[in-house]
Order: C-alpha cells, then structure tokens, then sequence
C-alpha cells in the first residue's frame, strides 16, 4: 500500500460473531471504536439484507391509508444470518452485506485506504474475492488483508514470531 497517514486508515475486522472497525491508528493497545454484531437480516427483496430486524406491525391504520408500518427490533437474534462461522465465511452476499455496512456506518473520508484483517483459515481464492468485491463497491484508493496472527503480533510490538 502507498504511505497514508494515521487517520486515513480504516480497519475492519470481522468475526464469527462481532465485527471490529477502526478509523485511523490510536495507541496499539486501544480497542475498537466501532463493535457491532456479525449478523445481518434478510431484507424483502430477495438478496438484501439489513442490519436489523425489521417486522411489520400489526395494528390496524388509524388514518385510513391502508400503508403497512414497520419496526426495527436492534436486540432480535430471530433469523439472523451470520455469515461467518467459526472463522469460515459461509454466505458470501451476506459477509459483502456486513462489510457494506460497517463501511457505510462508519462513512469514512473519501481517500480512505482499507485494512481488512483476514482469518488463517481464509484461502487465498477468498482473498481476491473479498479484494474484487472492496475495489468494485467501496472503491478506496488502496486496500489490503493482513492475517489476524500478524496483527496481533505488530498490536503488542513483537517484530518476529
């Protein structure tokens, strides 16, 4: 990756079971800034998905306009997709969803380079998926995956192994 500064580095870390998101590089020892669950919904259109639930109310319109109403449920685990499992991603739409998501949270500034924290057990045919999927849809001026065990190792400053 060219030189960026600190602050114009976003890492993402996903998990099988909560997602870790950065922006920029604080002290080594500093935990995430943004936590969110590894899960997304289905949306209804067949292929979305949302981050969280969201149900359609049964009360009848009072105003008389027929239009269904909608809730969210944030705390809701009911029919959750989680599309990473033990380190494995077994959904590929719903992980590019996730990633989507925290990206769009998060709304970094527009030269915004990705670290992308990737699982050991991730194939290298899954590396350049991913990577295909970031340049196509995020479009950052540069992007890259560093295995879980390497960031661990530069996060308590330890050169080798």
């Amino acid at each position: 990756m060219a030189p960026f500064k600190d602050e114009q580095i976003l890492i993402i870390a996903p998990g099988s079971r909560t997602t870790l998101a950065q922006l920029g590089l604080p002290e080594s020892l500093t935990p995430a800034r943004f936590r969110v669950r590894s899960c997304m919904f289905p949306a209804e259109k067949p292929g979305e998905f949302e981050p969280n639930k969201v149900r359609r109310k049964d009360v009848p319109p009072a105003d008389g306009d027929g239009e269904p109403e909608y809730e969210e449920d944030v705390l809701s685990e009911q029919g959750a997709i989680w599309p990473i499992q033990q380190g494995r991603i077994v959904d590929w739409d719903c992980f590019f969803a996730l990633i989507d998501n925290v990206y769009r949270n998060i709304n970094p500034p527009f030269h915004t380079a990705i670290l992308l924290i990737a699982q050991p057990i991730w194939t290298p045919k899954e590396h350049e998926k991913i990577a295909q999927f970031i340049f196509e849809k995020l479009k950052p001026p540069a992007f890259g995956l560093m295995d879980a065990a390497s960031a661990t190792l530069y996060a308590y400053g330890v050169p080798t192994a």
